[in-house]
């Protein structure tokens, strides 16, 4: 099994990579339950060559098994931990529907055309990214 995690497109660990090369994390958790962006949670050792490089709510980060896309989201704000290792929790990228708020009103008409209405408000709202 392949495991691979790039943050902002820069390869952050592959478990096929040498340890030698300092791409190593010492936990990789991926949180899924139905309606909810989920979360994943990566502890990264101090010497890590992209310790500071997930900012928060900016780096999106995308975690990948054997080629296929498991897993993609953003960093929130990094904890440490007693051995400074950086605990980074990431949320789902369905929390990104979170940045932009929607007026209340009346909608009608089909879900799909209520629902995609939603979704152009809030693309006109936020960065392309998101």
């Amino acid at each position: 099994m392949n495991i691979k995690v790039y943050a902002g497109g820069v390869l952050a660990y592959d478990n096929l990579l040498p340890v030698e090369k300092g791409y190593t994390m010492h936990s990789i958790l991926i949180r899924e339950r139905k309606n909810t962006g989920g979360s994943a949670t990566l502890l990264i050792p101090p010497g890590h060559p992209l310790r500071e490089g997930f900012a928060a709510f900016k780096t999106p980060v995308e975690i990948y098994r054997n080629g296929v896309l498991r897993w993609r989201g953003r960093a929130l704000p990094e904890s440490r931990d007693f051995y400074c290792r950086g605990k980074i929790t990431c949320e789902g990228e369905l929390c990104f529907l979170q940045d932009s708020t929607l007026r209340p009103g009346t909608y009608s008409g089909e879900p799909a055309a209520v629902f995609s209405s939603f979704i152009n408000t809030h693309n006109e709202r936020v960065e392309e990214w998101k």
